[in-house]
């Protein structure tokens, strides 16, 4: 029986930014701005040696919207599985909306089922990880300096 824990990115595993622009919490954009949230590699090694698959499940649409590129999310992800591991934590996998209805990217400029809070990636990524029946799910619904709610979600396997 697997076991899995899924996690947003921005203001959960790592520190979100005010974007005075927009005027709201954003993801970071650049490699120096990305920090863990203190106790998150504790948090994320302590479900590891409990045998919970960590799973990253996250919005990101930075690529739709021109603010990054698919490269330099590659790279993030690279930055965080390193900054994790130095502490001795690992994500078992990765995966992420990219689409915005108001995307500047005309092929991501999609109203998806994948974008949270709608469960097609969630669904998708405990049908790929064979997780079993019960999963937790811990997201953070408003980004920001804290943990705004905590969502626990029981699925069944397809």
């Amino acid at each position: 029986m697997s076991r899995a824990v899924f996690l947003d990115r921005d203001g959960v595993i790592n520190a979100t930014l005010w974007n005075s622009t927009e005027e709201k919490w954003d993801s970071p954009y650049t490699l120096e701005d990305f920090q863990l949230l203190p106790g998150t590699a504790q948090a994320i090694r302590s479900m590891n040696e409990l045998g919970y698959l960590t799973v990253v499940i996250s919005n990101q649409p930075g690529v739709a919207k021109g603010k990054c590129s698919p490269q330099f999310l590659d790279a993030l992800d690279r930055k965080m599985l390193l900054d994790l591991a130095r502490e001795d934590a690992r994500l078992d996998a990765i995966y992420y909306c990219l689409h915005h209805p108001d995307a500047q990217v005309e092929s991501l400029r999609v109203a998806c089922g994948c974008r949270k809070p709608k469960p097609d990636l969630l669904l998708r990524a405990a049908c790929l990880l064979r997780a079993a029946s019960s999963v937790l799910h811990v997201a953070c619904v408003e980004p920001g300096p804290a943990l705004d709610q905590v969502r626990l979600v029981d699925l069944e396997r397809p």
